[in-house]
């Protein structure tokens, strides 16, 4: 049943598609088509999210796991450190 005629040829994504109506009894699809700007959107979201949190994260961790150099440092202090040392790129680093 995962494969059925649709005019001259099969389809796969025709069964995906159309989940409920896979014996052509006429049932409405309940699942809307796939709008490419749900993944455009996401993925600019969620590379905004990352691209904000990761050096946060990074000078989180390494303010944690060396106290010693970063004693009584605040998080743009602990950065300014970070970055002078090793460079930007590695607050995107993770």
């Amino acid at each position: 049943p995962a494969l059925l005629p649709d005019g001259g040829g099969f389809s796969a994504a025709w069964a995906v598609d159309h989940p409920v109506d896979n014996f052509g009894l006429k049932i409405p699809n309940p699942i809307p088509d796939a709008d490419p700007r749900y993944f455009v959107s996401g993925g600019l979201c969620a590379a905004a999210s990352h691209g904000i949190t990761t050096p946060i994260d990074v000078v989180k961790t390494r303010m944690q796991a060396e106290p010693e150099i970063f004693q009584n440092k605040g998080l743009v202090s602990s950065t300014t450190s970070i970055v002078q040392q090793d460079g930007i790129q590695v607050l995107l680093g993770g």
